[in-house]
């Protein structure tokens, strides 16, 4: 009995030859169990307690009169059929495939198409390794008036698209991801500008939230964490530096445009950057940051009170600053560079500074890489000003002392 309810699971007959078996296990093993066209998973109870195939296979056919590929409901297919010119179907697909009036939509060419595309996504997501698990990490805010959206089944597919990973977060409610919802108050830019009810609170948020990405950390739970995030700049700054640099991150820009979208584009150019030192500044004080990568702004646009301040601006070298400067994996990674050694410049020059202050029009992938790579306990603290129109105003204050 138990042998015969595993043959209606494959849907072979007690008849089946060996040669059938054998080309039928190869079929359902390259299709996964699933449907081909609908990846409906085949050995759902309906399926599993049918007499004839499960599957619906079809056997190529260059008989147009009996369409083009040929039903075998009987489960007798030649013992000459290759598990390569069949394609497994449900029953529903089988039956659009071989009725008249659709039947001219599926040739052999098409069905083939078809299959040929299913067993290869097969074979790509069963050969993704355990270790290439990432914790899928979603943090969105009101930016100038509007709240960007975007689903967790999105993120899936990005991660696995541009670096052959797969989403996995244990310790989540939601097993592959972990959201940050910070459009609850309004955007800061509606409020005047500079509103520390906003600022704190969305800190305390984005701490909530990485309390359980450390718990799963420690707990060994993840190795790699890849981060989708769209709000105003100085939290994404914040969300960088409670991140830090122990565990891999990849992060993903949201693109502009030609290829819009949160792939990085394979053939984006790689930009380099330099660092200019604007203003000496006085012995022993704070330290300025100028990050005009995604826009322009002049030295007469910062706040009063930072004339003293040493001042270095890092921009990137023989392109116009713009939204669209980051379109490749290799300008975030030759930005981040450029800001660490800035960062250990200031370590010999400016030792006795007590505070970085951070003036950024940049984009995300930038923002998140200015606070990951801010050293706990070894540079001054981080101050973030966030900008609405032409005004800086002050947002955030991390790794203080």
């Amino acid at each position: 009995m138990a042998r015969r309810k595993a043959q209606k699971r494959t849907g072979i007959r007690h008849s089946a030859s060996a040669t059938r078996k054998t080309e039928t296990l190869a079929l359902w093993v390259a299709a996964g169990g699933r449907c081909a066209i609908c990846n409906k998973l085949l050995l759902d109870e309906p399926y599993v307690e049918r007499e004839i195939n499960v599957s619906e296979q079809f056997g190529a056919s260059g008989n147009q009169d009996t369409g083009p590929l040929r039903r075998k409901a009987s489960g007798n297919l030649s013992q000459a059929a290759q598990a390569d010119r069949l394609i497994l179907l449900c029953d529903n697909d089988a039956r659009i495939v071989d009725t008249p009036s659709t039947r001219p939509e599926y040739t052999d060419g098409t069905l083939l198409a078809i299959k040929e595309r299913h067993e290869k996504r097969i074979s790509l997501l069963t050969a993704i390794a355990e270790d290439r698990g990432t914790a899928v990490l979603r943090m969105f805010g009101s930016v100038r008036g509007s709240i960007p959206v975007m689903t967790g089944v999105e993120a899936t597919q990005t991660v696995l698209d541009g670096s052959r990973r797969y989403a996995c977060f244990p310790l989540s409610q939601n097993p592959d991801h972990v959201e940050i919802d910070l459009t609850h108050l309004p955007d800061p830019e509606k409020t005047g500008g500079e509103d520390s009810a906003y600022w704190g609170q969305r800190r305390i948020e984005i701490d909530r939230a990485m309390v359980r990405i450390r718990e799963a950390e420690d707990y060994k739970r993840i190795r790699h964490v890849s981060v989708f995030a769209m709000a105003r700049i100085p939290l994404l700054v914040y969300l960088g530096f409670v991140l830090d640099d122990k565990i891999p991150v990849d992060v993903y820009q949201k693109h502009r445009g030609e290829g819009e979208g949160w792939l990085w584009p394979e053939d984006g150019p790689a930009v380099a950057f330099e660092i200019v030192q604007r203003r000496e500044g006085e012995p022993g004080g704070d330290v300025a940051f100028m990050l005009p990568l995604s826009g322009t702004f002049p030295p007469e646009d910062l706040p009063l009170g930072t004339e003293a301040y040493a001042l270095f601006e890092i921009r990137p070298v023989d392109v116009t600053p713009n939204p669209n400067l980051f379109r490749s994996r290799a300008t975030l990674d030759s930005f981040v560079r450029t800001y660490q050694d800035l960062l250990a410049r200031l370590e010999k020059t400016h030792k006795s500074a007590k505070a970085i202050h951070l003036f950024p029009a940049v984009p995300i992938t930038a923002a998140i890489g200015c606070g990951r790579h801010l050293m706990r306990d070894v540079h001054p603290a981080l101050k973030i000003y966030d900008r609405v129109g032409n005004v800086f105003t002050p947002a955030l204050t991390m790794n203080e002392r």
